[in-house]
């Protein structure tokens, strides 16, 4: 079995255990003889359990409306564009071409040196914006350096700008999802940090190889944990917020992999038709 197979399973197997641990506890939520008190605490319960099941649905759709743009904006700018872009950059020099060569080259190298540093970082929340950000920077200073080689060429320098502009609008995009997901801790906020360090820790050398289809299953398998668990009654708060905050670390790290994995296939069509020109 490979390392992507193997981390899927125990992914699996984690939200498996975690739900166990909500079926084999027994506590007694309220004493027996606290009548009055115990029927107001269940009410009170019963108003959180659907709180945080609206909520819960809430970031999902959001995130998941938010992914669905980002896949349209792509194949919309391909569709419209690639036979443009083809015969903008089909008559260059060669000194040009040359150079767009090189910037491509180097881009390229820089990207995947940010990869490389990102995979030993701790994988906070604040660490995955920055690596993002880092990324595109190094975009956009791709881009301008495109503009000053071709600026006697209006159509590609047109076509160049569009690229950028569903290029920021997409990047947008993935900045509102992990300020959802941010959002979506409430006040498990420093349990839950704690959760993800270390799961991080432990998945920091596989997530990445696992396919977005099979990290997708497993992030609905958590939703269904969840849910499970804040159904119990015959847990104590306590011992259900701690493994709530378990399955949310675990489906932050899920749910950003599927975001960086949608980052590296934002296919630069541009830099993809100057490779068939070559």
């Amino acid at each position: 079995m490979n390392y992507s197979k193997k981390i899927i399973v125990w992914m699996m197997i984690l939200s498996l255990w975690l739900s166990w641990l909500s079926v084999s506890a027994n506590e007694d939520m309220v004493s027996t003889d606290e009548t009055d008190m115990k029927s107001k605490r269940m009410e009170m319960i019963k108003e959180k359990k659907t709180e945080f099941k609206k909520l819960r649905m809430e970031k999902n759709e959001d995130v998941a409306e938010n992914r669905k743009e980002i896949k349209m904006n792509r194949e919309s700018f391909r569709n419209s564009y690639k036979e443009e872009i083809k015969s903008a950059f089909t008559e260059l020099d060669e000194e040009t071409q040359t150079t767009i060569t090189s910037l491509r080259d180097q881009y390229e190298a820089d990207v995947q040196e940010l990869k490389t540093a990102y995979k030993d970082m701790e994988k906070t929340a604040d660490n995955f914006q920055a690596h993002k950000d880092s990324i595109m920077e190094k975009k956009t200073a791709f881009y301008e350096s495109l503009k000053e080689a071709l600026e006697n060429n209006d159509e590609a320098l047109e076509l160049l700008e569009k690229r950028k502009e569903l290029h920021l609008e997409n990047m947008e995009l993935r900045k509102q999802n992990s300020e959802i997901r941010k959002s979506y801790r409430g006040e498990r906020d420093e349990m839950i940090g704690k959760w993800r360090e270390q799961f991080a820790e432990r998945l920091k050398d596989n997530l990445h190889k696992i396919s977005d289809e099979k990290l997708e299953k497993v992030s609905e398998k958590i939703d269904m944990a969840l849910e499970k668990i804040e159904a119990r009654d015959n847990m104590s708060e306590t011992r259900k917020e701690t493994i709530m905050s378990q399955l949310i670390a675990l489906q932050e790290l899920i749910e950003e992999q599927r975001d960086q994995n949608l980052l590296d296939d934002e296919d630069d069509l541009i830099t993809e038709v100057l490779e068939e020109l070559e």
